[in-house]
């Protein structure tokens, strides 16, 4: 399975950055290719959320939180032609937060055909992604402060 990771510092208080990445419906906020994320269930954000996702070049998914440890670490897995199992972490730092990323790529059928593709993209774009979500919580914090 092919790994794509990667960190990035954000001047965010750790539970901010958990809240935020961890709630996937946010995720149109911060990539582009997401046209939209509904939560499937009534209950929190947490193990067990289930979400139906759509991405650009993607057919509809269903993602599920696998793993929740508020406010370190959660793991969202899919299925499809390329299953992806997202896990992200939250470090506390003497000037925020760090947030890990990384995304496992196991593709099947006709995913097998793209996938190499797929993950050079993800390389290249998970960078993107990750700085928008610094600049969106860096913001915030700054109107919250103010």
């Amino acid at each position: 399975m092919p790994l794509v990771s990667n960190t990035i510092e954000i001047a965010a208080d750790p539970e901010t950055v958990f809240a935020f990445v961890s709630d996937l419906r946010n995720e149109p906020r911060w990539n582009p290719d997401c046209r939209a994320v509904t939560k499937l269930d009534d209950g929190p954000v947490g193990l067990g959320a289930r979400y139906r996702a759509n991405w650009k070049g993607s057919p509809e998914l269903v993602v599920e939180c696998v793993a929740y440890d508020a406010p370190r670490t959660w793991t969202n897995t899919n299925g499809g032609p390329i299953a992806i199992t997202s896990t992200f972490t939250v470090i506390p730092t003497a000037t925020g937060s760090t947030l890990t990323s990384a995304f496992s790529v196991e593709p099947h059928g006709v995913g097998r055909l793209i996938a190499p593709l797929f993950t050079r993209k993800m390389s290249r774009l998970i960078p993107v992604h990750l700085a928008t979500i610094r600049s969106l919580l860096e913001s915030r914090a700054t109107v919250v402060g103010s």
